[in-house]
């Protein structure tokens, strides 16, 4: 009797200390922090579309997804698209006040697509094409950019790649010379003249480009440095042939 007693209060406390490590075990568990589950930094793309009687709008929008810091990923997602929200907005209060559809013509159309040109997970560079036909012979072609670098957490101009005055005027004499080879003889006076106004680093030079591992490329809309049937220019410049102009430190660093 005495020892079914002893027994039995060994298995109880036995039993009571199973229980008790096993609380402790869930309690320690309980204690640490969720998994964070991380999300792979990506570009998706939604549709926009509107149609009416006057008016048709398609625009492919870009977007940034898996950023860490949400308010960044919002900033940056609306920089890129809400100029092409404007465009859109624009296009279709021209269309309402033309009314294509009162003298048979088609409806003005409107197409917005995007091209990622280069993405890592320190770099982003997107070109966004938007063409607007309102029932002319041609229809107007507009080509913009943007590039972000994340480590910086900010949007990227020139001004970041290439050093100063001299570095903006070598990059643009690079430039020169590949439109000049591109006109395929002699330039006129009127080509010279137009692609000395469309390199100019005071008149917007610059300002539309998108990089990648190798070059940076500038674009020019139809009609800046070439004829307008040339279409959209775009102009790669190596990042070899700016070396002594580009900034130390810069995004492209590594890539030369």
């Amino acid at each position: 009797m005495e020892q079914e007693t002893r027994r039995t209060m060994v298995t109880g406390v036995v039993a009571v200390a199973v229980i008790a490590i096993a609380a402790l075990g869930y309690v320690w568990y309980a204690a640490l922090p969720a998994e964070i589950v991380e999300t792979p930094l990506t570009v998706k793309s939604t549709r926009a579309m509107e149609t009416s009687v006057a008016h048709r709008l398609i625009a492919d929008l870009p977007a940034v997804d898996g950023l860490a810091d949400r308010a960044v990923q919002r900033e940056i997602n609306a920089a890129m698209r809400q100029p092409i929200l404007d465009a859109m907005a624009r296009f279709e209060a021209r269309a309402f006040a033309d009314r294509p559809d009162l003298v048979g013509a088609a409806p003005h159309t409107f197409r917005s697509v995007f091209e990622v040109r280069h993405f890592t997970d320190r770099l982003l560079s997107i070109q966004i094409t938007r063409t607007e036909s309102t029932g002319t012979a041609s229809p107007e072609i507009v080509t913009t950019t943007y590039t972000y670098d994340f480590t910086a957490s900010a949007p990227v101009t020139l001004a970041d790649i290439v050093a100063g005055e001299d570095g903006l005027h070598a990059a643009a004499q690079l430039v020169r010379v590949q439109l000049l080879r591109m006109e395929g003889r002699e330039p006129d006076a009127e080509a010279l003249a137009r692609i000395a106004r469309g390199t100019s680093p005071t008149a917007g030079f610059g300002d539309t480009f998108v990089l990648n591992e190798h070059a940076i490329t500038f674009f020019w809309n139809p009609g800046i440095v070439a004829p307008r049937a040339a279409g959209i220019i775009a102009i790669a410049i190596p990042y070899e042939d700016l070396r002594e102009h580009l900034v130390p430190g810069s995004v492209v660093d590594g890539y030369y």
